[in-house]
Parts: C-alpha cells; structure tokens; sequence
C-alpha cells in the first residue's frame, strides 16, 4: 500500500527493491524516506539512503496518477492499495465497468453516502505498467463526478479523501476500505448465494 499526502507540494512514497520487508513501514515513514515533489511532477528532493537498501530508492511509479487525483479532485492524501479483495471484486465479472453495493451499513464511512444511497465505483483495466493507467483513471474521475475510489482490474484500488486520516477511512469502510468492508461482504454474498436484503450488482 501507498499513500500520498498534499499540501502545497506532493510527498510520493518509494519502494526499495520492490521488496516489502526492505523498505520503511509505510506506518513509521518521515519526510527523509520519501520524494518531494511540485504539482507540476518535477523532482525537488530525493530520499535519503537506507544504509540496509542494496540500491537508491525509486521514485513510485504512481506518481503521475497521485498528482492527477491531486489535481482534479482536490485531494489532501491518496493510497494505493492491492488488497485482495479489490482484486477479487473485478475478477467475478471480468466485463463488468462497475461495481455497485446499496444498503449496506459501512456505505455511511464513505463521503457524500448514506445507507440507502448506492455506492458506484468505476472499475477501469489494468495495465502492463502502473503510468499507463493515467488516461483511464482520468475518464473514471471525469465521468464519477462523486467517487472517491477507482478499482483497477486485477490490480488494486486508489483512494482518496481530504486528509491522511479521511483517505484512511475511505479506504476502511470500502477494503477496499468503506469499499474494504463492502467488497468482502458482496463476495461473500454472492458466493453463499444469501437470501438477505442487499443489493449487489456489476454494470457492463
């Protein structure tokens, strides 16, 4: 997971070696283990050296899509999640464009919803690498004018709030987060096939 936070400049997470037990917990981050950079994308400092990373740090690849959320949407944080679940949710339907979940209590978690409203969120294809999503990420925000959450198929999900702590719940009530709690229980449902009032269904 990656999370980005905005002020009047962008902090972008990096990963060493692509390797998770090599790099810094993204709990115990400070601004020395991450880039600095201007809303426009340019570089205006670099992490320090880890004296246990075997090569320098890079620079997330997530980058562009981090500074395009920032922009369109206003974000003060982002993250970047492969949770299984945001995996899976795109996977039952491999055609479907949407997923979509209504009366469902952690709906409330996510912003602009309540419980008997319908949670819709984009779900756009997955790429050989992460910047060639930037295109398709722009047309779901475009055209989702209230989401705060876009799935990439068989990859993850990015997420977004006014602050660390507002993505943080987003991503909570989804897991998604709010769409983490709703994807789960939909899978559940529909594999136990549940007679309960929920509604559940992937849009084409």
């Amino acid at each position: 997971m990656h999370i980005s936070a905005s002020n009047s400049l962008l902090w972008v997470l990096f990963r060493v070696n692509s390797v998770s037990y090599v790099g810094v917990q993204n709990e115990r981050m400070v601004p020395e283990d991450m880039y600095l950079l201007s809303p426009d994308g340019f570089v205006l400092s670099t992490p320090l050296l880890n004296s246990y990373a075997h090569k320098a740090p890079k620079c997330n690849e997530c980058a562009p899509l981090f500074l395009k959320v920032f922009e369109m949407r206003n974000a003060g944080a982002i993250i970047h999640s492969h949770g299984m679940e945001s995996c899976l949710v795109t996977m039952i339907n491999s055609f479907s464009k949407e997923f979509r979940i209504t009366h469902m209590e952690m709906i409330k978690g996510i912003q602009g919803h309540g419980y008997h409203d319908e949670l819709v969120v984009p779900i756009i294809e997955n790429t050989a690498l992460e910047g060639e999503l930037l295109e398709s990420l722009t047309q779901a925000i475009r055209a989702y004018p209230k989401i705060t959450a876009v799935l990439v198929r068989n990859h993850g999900v990015f997420i977004w709030g006014d602050s660390w702590a507002s993505a943080k719940s987003q991503k909570s009530s989804t897991n998604m987060g709010a769409p983490s709690f709703c994807l789960p229980c939909s899978m559940c449902f529909m594999v136990m096939t549940c007679p309960i009032d929920v509604s559940v269904c992937f849009c084409p």
